[in-house]
């Protein structure tokens, strides 16, 4: 990501202040110095002098601020109170002129500078997310202050089934993985008050062989607790532990105080065997199996689950098959329309992807299921944005990103139609009309079935894991219950007509035997 000096910025002629970026381009002394000074400039005048404490502004939301933070109450829950905050300097300096906004655009060199620290891995995830590949391929250190999560204590079972966190794990993993020059992700274990409960994981995880995936054997990480005092431990940053973080390690129990040294060596023999040719400073060589985890499938499944409101992907130029970071406000105009009761501008959202994947976030419900004029499922969907004009639509099986969400929705469908207060011989016509569950499950294909599979087998939450043969079986059930379901509203229907065509043919009777008696009368 080095600058090329021969590649200038170039800027947008069509601008109504084209001409004013021209003669700023060519006669500021700072603007026309190369561009590797430039930058250099750049990363003395963003670089702030402690930690990006992130924030997400609302759930889902894209949009984050920075501040300092203070931990309130006792060591669980935590109470996040944001400080007042002020601007940051990448702001201000990309409002002074276009061409300093092109290049802080091309080169973000504010995240290769500052430490950005997180309160817990989801807003970790959703800021990864949120912002361009290119950010995050510049991002260099981060610390995660939380504790609670499972990358630091994979192996509290009860933990993951508490918070369902092992998939936000996984989709962590694959957004970090595209942080190229990340050098360093501290966590904090906490004080002796939280870390006491999950000593005994943070031992196990260390004495892990070190080519296991575990988020422990990535170089970058880097564990710390919290002594008595305050002073902090940088697990396996030395062999002995100094003596004064000795001396505090002794405040705790005998216990405790062994599993602590056991760690810090295990963490410490870590550290040697990797690359021991290795230069101060050089990137360590990450393990094949987290290189792996940078694959387009992975990556986009993690930055759907956050559901956010306009993701880093999504954040197009004008060309909408043209990937390419941020864009100016006036192009943000050009996309956006003013929304009165809410009283903002609103970005338009491109509704499908590039690849046809639709990107608009629908509601946790399949409304209908027809067959398209290709013979191709389609369902019928509920937009979450309550100013989607129309509110619902149908959309082709191909575009719906499937994972073990999307197919509890389908299956939900089937269940909810089980229970339709309808007359039942026009809910046997609905049900004739709508492709079976066997059906859709067959054209699926392969494909969905492996993709459920994978996704099943990443979250475990409340659910255990689901294998291929017993998804299949779910929906062979499911389609056996639907088939029995149309039999007994056929029966139902064809009881009816009987009891129907005879109470008519009663009737018919007894018109006509009323008939003759008025006859004979």
């Amino acid at each position: 990501m080095d600058p090329n000096p021969e590649d200038a910025v170039r800027l947008d002629t069509y601008h109504p202040l084209a001409a004013v970026s021209k003669r700023n381009a060519e006669s500021s002394p700072f603007l026309r110095l190369n561009a590797e000074l430039r930058i250099m400039i750049y990363e003395f005048a963003v670089a702030i002098n402690e930690d990006v404490t992130v924030h997400q502004v609302t759930e889902h939301s894209n949009k984050f601020v920075w501040g300092r933070s203070r931990w309130e109450d006792t060591w669980y829950p935590f109470v996040e109170v944001n400080e007042e905050q002020q601007p940051l300097t990448v702001v201000s300096l990309s409002r002074a002129c276009r061409q300093i906004y092109k290049d802080l655009e091309r080169w973000p060199v504010f995240y290769r500078v500052n430490t950005f620290k997180f309160p817990q891995l989801k807003t970790l995830t959703s800021f990864l997310a949120a912002i361009t590949p290119q950010r995050r391929g510049f991002i260099r250190f981060i610390e995660l202050s939380f504790t609670g999560e499972p990358i630091l204590c994979p192996n509290a079972d009860w933990l993951i089934k508490w918070r369902g966190s092992k998939k936000r794990l996984g989709h962590s993993l694959a957004l970090l993985s595209q942080c190229k020059n990340l050098r360093k992700l501290s966590m904090t274990l906490g004080s002796y008050e939280y870390y006491r409960w999950y000593i005994g994981d943070y031992l196990a995880l260390a004495m892990k062989p070190h080519d296991a995936p575990t988020p422990w054997n990535l170089p970058f990480i880097s564990p710390e607790m919290i002594l008595p005092g305050g002073d902090v431990l940088v697990l396996g940053e030395s062999d002995p532990i100094s003596a004064p973080l000795s001396l505090k390690i002794q405040q705790l129990p005998a216990t405790t105080q062994q599993k602590i040294v056991q760690i810090n060596t295990a963490m410490f023999a870590r550290q040697s065997a990797r690359q021991p040719g290795r230069e101060p400073g050089q990137k360590y060589e990450w393990p094949q199996w987290f290189k792996a985890m940078d694959s387009t499938h992975l990556v986009t499944q993690a930055i759907v689950a956050q559901r956010l409101d306009f993701s880093g992907e999504n954040r197009l130029a004008r060309d909408p098959l043209q990937n390419v970071g941020p864009v100016s406000s006036r192009t943000r105009r050009n996309h956006s329309t003013f929304n009165s009761s809410l009283g903002i501008l609103q970005r338009e959202i491109p509704k499908y992807t590039p690849d046809g994947n639709l990107t608009w976030n629908f509601t946790g419900r399949i409304l209908g299921i027809r067959w398209n004029d290709v013979f191709d499922p389609e369902f019928e969907v509920e937009w979450v944005l309550p100013t989607r004009v129309p509110a619902t639509s149908w959309e082709p099986l191909r575009a719906i990103w499937i994972n073990e969400v999307t197919d509890r929705m389908i299956r939900g469908f089937y269940v909810s139609v089980f229970h339709r207060k309808t007359p039942p011989s026009k809910l046997v016509e609905q049900m004739r009309n709508t492709p079976s569950p066997n059906l859709v499950f067959k054209h699926i294909g392969e494909s969905f079935q492996d993709g459920i599979s994978e996704a099943m087998s990443i979250g475990v939450g409340r659910r255990r894991k689901f294998t291929k043969e017993e998804i299949t079986d779910i929906w062979i059930s499911l389609n056996a219950r639907w088939e029995s379901h149309v039999a007994k509203l056929e029966k139902k229907v064809e009881a009816a007509e009987e009891k129907a065509a005879k109470k008519a043919k009663k009737e018919a009777q007894k018109a006509s035997k009323g008939k003759r008696k008025a006859v004979k009368d």
